[in-house]
Parts: C-alpha cells; sequence; structure tokens
C-alpha cells in the first residue's frame, strides 16, 4: 500500500513535469490560448509584436540620423550669408585726384619726387606731348591758358588722361595787373573754359610773370 502511494506520487510529479515542458515550448513558439467571451480561443504572436516593435525602433533611429545631416546643411547656408552681406555694401566713390597734385606715399621717403608742370597751353604740340607722357607712365600739372582758342579740346583730352588741370591765365596780357577787377576778369574767364572742358571746378593757379612781382610792378604799385 505505502509502494502504490509513492508509485502514484512519482507518475504525478512527472505529470506535472510533462504539463510545465509543454507550456514552456508552447511559450517559445509564441502561440498562447486565451478564451474569449464566447468561448472560442484567440491565438495571439508574441513573438510578431516583438519583431513590429523592434522594426518600429529602428525606423525611429533612422529618422533621428537622417534629421542630422539637415541640421548640419543649415549651418552653411548660415556661413555662406556673410559674403553676401559683404558684397551688399556699396562701394565707395573713388577720389578724383585730376583737380589736385599728388603728395609722395611716404612723408619720410629717401626717394626725391619731380613734379613736372607746363605753362601757356594747350598748344600744336599738347597731343604729341601727351602721347609721350602716357609712354613713360607720367602725369603732369598743366597750367592753361586761352591763348589759342583751336586747341581747347586738348584741355580736357589731358584731364582725361589723368593729368592735373590748372589755372594760369586767358589771354597772358600783363596789363591785367594794372586793376583788381581786370586781373579776376581773366581769371574767371580760364576757369569758366577749363569747367567747361573737363567738368569740374579748379583748385590751383599760377600767376602769369610768376608770383614774386617782377611783372605785376610795372603795371601797379
Amino acid at each position: 500500500m505505502k509502494n502504490k502511494k509513492i508509485i502514484i506520487g512519482i507518475v504525478v510529479i512527472l505529470i506535472c513535469i510533462l504539463v510545465a515542458m509543454l507550456a514552456i515550448v508552447g511559450w517559445n513558439k509564441g502561440w498562447i490560448k486565451f478564451g474569449n467571451n464566447e468561448g472560442g480561443p484567440i491565438i495571439v504572436d508574441t513573438q510578431s509584436s516583438q519583431e513590429t516593435e523592434q522594426a518600429s525602433q529602428e525606423t525611429e533611429q533612422v529618422s533621428q540620423e537622417t534629421e542630422q545631416p539637415s541640421q548640419e546643411t543649415e549651418q552653411p547656408s548660415q556661413e555662406n550669408e556673410k559674403p553676401n552681406q559683404e558684397t551688399e555694401q556699396p562701394d565707395k566713390p573713388e577720389e578724383n585726384t585730376n583737380t589736385q597734385i599728388q603728395k609722395p606715399q611716404t612723408e619720410n621717403s629717401e626717394e626725391k619726387v619731380i613734379y613736372l608742370t607746363f605753362d601757356d597751353g594747350p598748344g600744336p604740340y599738347t597731343q604729341r606731348l601727351l602721347d609721350i607722357l602716357d609712354e613713360y607712365g607720367i602725369k603732369v600739372t598743366f597750367f592753361v591758358t586761352n591763348c589759342s582758342p583751336q586747341y581747347q579740346n586738348m584741355i580736357g583730352e589731358a584731364y582725361r588722361r589723368g593729368h592735373t588741370i590748372a589755372l594760369h591765365t586767358y589771354n597772358h596780357y600783363y596789363s591785367n595787373y594794372s586793376s583788381e577787377e581786370l586781373y579776376y576778369q581773366d581769371l574767371k574767364l580760364i576757369h569758366d573754359v577749363v569747367v567747361a572742358q573737363t567738368g569740374v571746378q579748379p583748385t590751383i593757379m599760377r600767376f602769369p610773370g610768376g608770383s614774386s612781382n617782377t611783372k605785376s610792378k610795372q603795371y601797379c604799385e
């Protein structure tokens, strides 16, 4: 009798172990049966649900990686805006150096500077003079008159070639020194000729006969 109970106990234990093994095998396969309200079985694939969750996580990771390059590409566009702002600045107007004598580049320079000036023109040789100056790349100052009105156009030509145009006298008569009125009338006439030929206001003048008064004192004390 005692042996029979032992055998029954062993059989029950083996049955429980077998049921547990079958349950474990069924769980690993991903199939679990649940009863629904109508009494029919509901089959749930837990393995497929895990795979779908893993796939969704991978898609989120890919979307995050694709967003990072887009943020990086936005930075160069901001950097490229800087040169555009620099190029939008208006250019400063170039200063016209034709109406003033240029100074040496350095005041303490050991190199000597020579300023070439020509009086009493323009005339029949002005065209040739301009060509020679262009050949050597030299810019000079012309103190012009109107003694040869047919060459007035050479005043504008000299200005367009980069030379400085200054005032000397209209008719070069020393008798203009006989009064202030006559002198300033003569100066105004040559001033108007230069403005008509160059379009700029001259700022430099030279006295006819020189500023040492050797000529003017003969006409006015």
